[in-house]
């Protein structure tokens, strides 16, 4: 057994060269994840920059997936925010991650959590930074 019933199951998934968004990896976390946990595993999705095709994958595939959000929102491009836009709400964690992932010309420390309230901001409305 891989992981406990009910217990959080927490993926850091990165892209390769060549598939910016991660498909490729997230397909391929799906399809093994699918062999080795029941489809209602809770999992975070830690640092999650993919696309709407990638969200609906992990939500038909694993229903209680969540997707978390860092400072690094503050570089996506518009097909990354479009698909923040349909992360249901109850799905949506906003993960600090500090000192690391800090959004453009920002501190991110444990210490200064209000410095990422742009990009939490942001990521809890869905709207694209201007």
């Amino acid at each position: 057994m891989w992981a406990r019933p009910g217990q959080l199951v927490v993926l850091h998934l990165r892209a390769v060269v060549g598939d910016k968004y991660g498909a490729d990896v997230n397909a391929r976390a799906i399809q093994i994840l699918r062999k080795i946990l029941p489809r209602d595993q809770p999992l975070h999705l830690h640092c999650f920059s993919g696309t709407e095709d990638t969200i609906i994958h992990w939500l038909n595939s694993f229903p209680n997936s969540h997707f978390g959000s860092t400072g690094g929102v503050s570089a996506f491009n518009q097909r990354q925010w479009e698909a923040v836009k349909i992360i249901p709400q109850d799905k949506l964690l906003l993960e600090t991650d500090a000192p690391y992932l800090a959004g453009r010309n920002s501190i991110n420390s444990p210490s200064l959590p209000y410095s990422l309230f742009p990009n939490s901001f942001n990521v809890g409305q869905r709207q694209v930074p201007l």
